[in-house]
C-alpha cells in the first residue's frame, strides 16, 4: 500500500482527499501546515507527497529545497496543487514532479499519482483505481 503525505491548509479538502485516497488503496498521512508536513516527511518517509503550492506563510520552493537537499527525501515524487496557470508554470520551473489544478477530478489526481509512483524506484506495489 503506497504511503502518501498530503500537505494542505484547507481542512475540508484535506479530509475529502484523505478519504478518497484510502478508498483507492493508499495510506494517507495528512498535515494542515507546512512545518508539520516537513517533519512528517522525515518521520514517515512517504512514497509520494501532494502539496498545495501556496500556503499561508510558506512557499513550495521551500519544501522542494528541503526535500531535494536531503539524501533520504530527494527522490520522493512531489505533486503540487495550484489554482492558477501562472502557479502551474512556476511549479514546473521549481522542478516539481507534477502540478495539477486544485479543481482536477479525483480520477485525474489518481492517474498523476500512479504515473509518479511508477517512475519512482522506491515503490513496488500497485495502486487501485
Amino acid at each position: 500500500m503506497p504511503k502518501l503525505l498530503v500537505i494542505e491548509d484547507s481542512a475540508l479538502f484535506l479530509q475529502s482527499l484523505k478519504i478518497w485516497l484510502e478508498v483507492n488503496g493508499m495510506q494517507a498521512i495528512c498535515s494542515l501546515n507546512n512545518q508539520l508536513g516537513l517533519q512528517l516527511v522525515k518521520q514517515e518517509i512517504p512514497d509520494l507527497i501532494i502539496c498545495d503550492i501556496r500556503m499561508l506563510g510558506f512557499d513550495a520552493n521551500k519544501i522542494l529545497n528541503a526535500l531535494r537537499q536531503d539524501l533520504v527525501t530527494t527522490k520522493i515524487p512531489l505533486i503540487l496543487l495550484t489554482s492558477t496557470d501562472s502557479e502551474r508554470r512556476r511549479a514546473m520551473e521549481l522542478e516539481a514532479d507534477d502540478c495539477l489544478s486544485r479543481f482536477c477530478t479525483f480520477e485525474q489526481l489518481i492517474r498523476a499519482i500512479k504515473t509518479q509512483l511508477k517512475k519512482s524506484t522506491r515503490v513496488t506495489c500497485s495502486v487501485n483505481v
